[in-house]
């Protein structure tokens, strides 16, 4: 497992509270790369890893997420 996170560095010091979005990323049988939010509630089917990221990134502008990568294919 890679974790991939966003810079998340903030001058005054992150809180001990900070909520942090986990996505899940991975390529599924048919070759498609597929990321959602460790909840469920969000997520995609993307042509490319970086289109995935890319997702991700903008359903958090903030920074606050980590992206894991996982090494298996999604059955």
């Amino acid at each position: 497992m890679v974790n991939l996170k966003a810079d998340c560095s903030r001058s005054h010091g992150a809180p001990n509270n900070l909520a942090v979005l986990i996505f899940h990323l991975a390529i599924n049988l048919s070759g498609r790369w597929e990321i959602h939010e460790h909840t469920g509630s969000r997520g995609g089917l993307f042509r490319t890893r970086q289109a995935a990221i890319k997702y991700a990134r903008d359903e958090n502008p903030s920074g606050d997420f980590v992206i894991i990568d996982e090494l298996d294919e999604i059955k």
